[in-house]
C-alpha cells in the first residue's frame, strides 16, 4: 500500500470588472479515470496526456459593458463534468465525459440578460481537447480535415420565471468535417441532494459520415445519444455520496 497525491492544482483568478480585463487560471497535473478506462489510458487522451504539469484554464476576460463578457485563451466547455476533482465529488469521470471536447482553444462571448444567459464562441479543436488525438488519427486515417469547431447556448434559472429553483441549458458544438454535439442539462439543489441530468445527442458531421461510408451501403450509424443523472448526496455536514446513473 501507499499513499499517493493524484491531483496538484494551482489557480490564480481576478474577476472583470465593467470596462474592466480579468483572467483566470490553473495549473495542474492530475488523473482522470473514466468508467470505461483507467487514468493511464484516458490522461494519453486528454491533451496528449493530463499528468503533465501545465495549464488546464488559461483564459483573458474583458467585460466592456455590464452583462456582457469576452473570453479568450483555453476555456472549458459549458455542460458535461468538470474534469478536476475539487469542482466534482465523483473519483472517476462518466461515459458521456469522453465524448465531449471538455477543453476548448478559442473565444466566447456571453450575455447574462438577467432572466437568461446565451453565449457563442468559436476555435481551433485539435490534441487539447478529450479524446482529440484519437479523433486526429481517425481523421488522418480517412484523409478528413477538421480544424475549428463553433459553439452556442442559452441557460435559464427557472426561479426567476416561474419560481421553481432549476437551472436549465441547452448547448450545441460543431467541428467542421468532424462531429456535432447537442446537450440538455438540468440541476438543482434540494438541500440533502444535489442533482444534475444531462442528455447529449451525437451526429457525425456529414464530411466524415462520407468517409466512413462513402458508398452508403455500410450502414454505419452516424449518431448516438446518451444521458447522465449525477447526484450529491449529504446526509450530514461534512459528508457526501456521489452517484452517477449513465445510459449511452
Amino acid at each position: 500500500d501507499r499513499f499517493s497525491v493524484n491531483n496538484v492544482i494551482i489557480g490564480l483568478k481576478k474577476d472583470a470588472q465593467d470596462g474592466g480585463i480579468g483572467f483566470n487560471v490553473a495549473f495542474g497535473s492530475f488523473e482522470v479515470p473514466t468508467v470505461i478506462a483507467t487514468s493511464n489510458i484516458a490522461n494519453k487522451l486528454i491533451g496528449n496526456g493530463s499528468t503533465e504539469y501545465k495549464p488546464w484554464l488559461a483564459y483573458v476576460t474583458y467585460k466592456p459593458v455590464a452583462g456582457l463578457t469576452l473570453d479568450a485563451g483555453l476555456l472549458w466547455t459549458n455542460f458535461g463534468e468538470r474534469p478536476l476533482t475539487i469542482l466534482n465529488p465523483h473519483i472517476t469521470r462518466g461515459v458521456l465525459f469522453t465524448t465531449n471536447p471538455v477543453l476548448l482553444e478559442g473565444a466566447r462571448a456571453t450575455y447574462d440578460a438577467g432572466v437568461v444567459k446565451v453565449y457563442a464562441g468559436a476555435g481551433k479543436a485539435g490534441d487539447y481537447q478529450l479524446m482529440g488525438p484519437v479523433f486526429k488519427g481517425l481523421n488522418k486515417y480517412l484523409n478528413n480535415h477538421y480544424s475549428n469547431y463553433i459553439e452556442a447556448g442559452i441557460t435559464a434559472n427557472l426561479k426567476n420565471v416561474v419560481n421553481i429553483p432549476v437551472d436549465v441549458g441547452l448547448h450545441t458544438y460543431n467541428e467542421n468535417g468532424n462531429r456535432d454535439i447537442y446537450a440538455l442539462t438540468v440541476g438543482s439543489d434540494f438541500g440533502i441532494v444535489t442533482a444534475g441530468l444531462e442528455f447529449d445527442y451525437f451526429k457525425a458531421d456529414d464530411g466524415l459520415k462520407k468517409k466512413l461510408d462513402p458508398k452508403g451501403n455500410l450502414g454505419i450509424n452516424s449518431s448516438a445519444y446518451g444521458a447522465a443523472l449525477c447526484l450529491n448526496v449529504k446526509p450530514m455536514a461534512q459528508v457526501q455520496i456521489p452517484v452517477r446513473i449513465e445510459y449511452a
